[in-house]
């Protein structure tokens, strides 16, 4: 089954047309079909966007449902169940995406260097 939540995962338009197109048809075939590409481009385009998703945080058949915000992927996610088999609580654990690292780290050195400069 695919929500339409999946198209706020959709990092390019390739992936956007795929999933729409899924959401408009029945079967993947004929998503495949009405956008004029392979049914193997169709599912490659829906994994990479429901792993995308995943990595923010929401994947609804695994009982993910909140999101981390920008910047952030989610490391885990610890769900408590109750006896009636319900989530009762749920920790979701994040971090900062390696590239927005990287850029905290390039920001820092471009700041010290400035400063270093300043002091000769």
């Amino acid at each position: 089954m695919i929500s339409e939540s999946l198209l706020e995962f959709c990092e390019s338009e390739p992936q956007r047309r795929a999933v729409q197109a899924r959401l408009d048809t029945k079967t993947a075939q004929q998503a495949a079909d009405l956008i004029g590409i392979s049914l193997r481009n169709i599912q490659a385009n829906i994994a990479n966007v429901r792993k995308n998703a995943a990595r923010r945080g929401w994947s609804p058949e695994h009982d993910m449902t909140r999101t981390v915000p920008d910047g952030f992927v989610a490391k885990g996610v610890s769900t408590l169940y109750g006896d009636d088999g319900q989530v009762k609580i749920q920790w979701v654990k994040s971090n900062l995406a390696h590239e927005d690292q990287l850029q905290a780290v390039k920001r820092a050195l471009d700041t010290f260097i400035e400063y270093q400069k300043g002091k000769s």
